[in-house]
């Protein structure tokens, strides 16, 4: 769900959650107000443990959250790198082979970069990867024809070699792009903040939102 809103919109559902749950503490307070004496204490110690379990849930999520980004790019660099040697690799094949296989692989390389600027799991980018299979199939059909022309060359070889190797680093790409940071913790990280906002109203609501909308990782 968080993945599929832009970050103006997110950011301004943040400040809303954090509003609302900032008033109705508020509300609450001035309701039990008469009642402050008995209630100061155990509030006390339930705002301590409360800005503990943010901080708790704040750096397991912010781990989960690097440690996914971090294998999402590193796929990037390996999916470029692939690309390059197989455009590379594929001037090497014989013609008619050649120009179609560089052509196909031109097109796989911008499917590849519009990937990058959709959201995942959306339409566009199920179009995007079905596009980007047909491309495959079309590739490895046209290195299966070369290496059947010339089965002793080291060319074709080595050119299916590497077509295999970029087939396999776009599948591993879409696998980082789909591997988000569970919803469970979305909902316990959101669930904590908002309490601590409702108990803690004098609490910065511009740094509890940023701090909340920076934590949320877009690709």
């Amino acid at each position: 769900m968080f993945f599929r809103l832009s970050s103006f919109e997110l950011a301004l559902i943040l400040f809303a959650v954090v509003f609302a749950a900032t008033a109705v503490g508020l509300v609450l307070g001035r309701f039990l107000r008469h009642q402050s004496e008995h209630l100061r204490e155990p509030v006390g110690v339930l705002q301590g443990a409360l800005l503990g379990l943010v901080g708790l849930v704040l750096a397991f999520g912010l781990a989960l959250a690097v440690g996914r980004y971090e294998s999402r790019r590193a796929a990037v660099v390996d999916e470029a790198n692939a690309i390059g040697t197989t455009y590379l690799r594929a001037q090497t094949l014989a013609e008619p082979m050649r120009t179609r296989s560089l052509e196909l692989v031109r097109r796989y390389t911008d499917t590849s970069i519009r990937l990058s600027h959709v959201v995942p799991n959306s339409a566009a980018s199920r179009r995007e990867i079905a596009d980007g299979d047909g491309l495959e199939r079309r590739l490895w059909a046209l290195a299966g024809q070369a290496l059947a022309g010339a089965p002793q060359d080291s060319a074709p070889r080595l050119y299916v070699e590497t077509l295999n190797e970029m087939i396999d680093m776009q599948t591993t790409r879409v696998s980082g792009l789909n591997n988000r940071v569970p919803a469970p913790c979305w909902a316990s990280r959101c669930s904590s903040r908002l309490s601590r906002s409702g108990f803690s109203p004098s609490t910065s609501h511009s740094s509890v939102a940023a701090c909340s909308l920076c934590s949320l990782p877009r690709r």
